[in-house]
């Protein structure tokens, strides 16, 4: 068998890919693709949803911290700091709670910081 053929979910084989029980609303008869694994596809989605784990979050922590100390702890002028704010108020991965889903940081705190990035190079 192929990495490019499909299983039938209605099989042993194809409810394995699905879940036990017939998870996620497909029936017998439904195909999945080889790698569609149901519980790929939702841990993707909650990373998606919630951002990196705690343990990156408390890397991204540590370094941002290390490189700002490092290198004299300069900070934006308020100009700056507010247009990097709106910036990444207008973004797809800012979250209500004003943490950004790519890197986890709180960005009231970030966008102030001359050395930080914003991982989608927006700023």
């Amino acid at each position: 068998m192929s990495l490019q053929e499909s299983f039938d979910l209605g099989t042993p084989a194809g409810r394995l890919i699905q879940g036990e029980g017939g998870e996620g609303g497909s029936r017998a008869g439904e195909t999945v693709q080889l790698g569609d694994c149901i519980a790929c596809i939702q841990n993707q989605e909650a990373r998606e949803q919630t951002g990196p784990s705690l343990a990156r979050k408390a890397m991204n922590l540590g370094w941002s911290d290390f490189t700002h100390v490092a290198s004299g702890m300069p900070m934006f002028d308020k100009v700056t700091y507010e247009d990097r704010l709106a910036i990444c108020q207008e973004c797809e991965s800012y979250q209500p709670n004003g943490v950004c889903r790519e890197c986890g940081c709180i960005l009231a705190i970030k966008a102030k910081m001359r050395m930080e990035t914003c991982p989608l190079a927006k700023w």
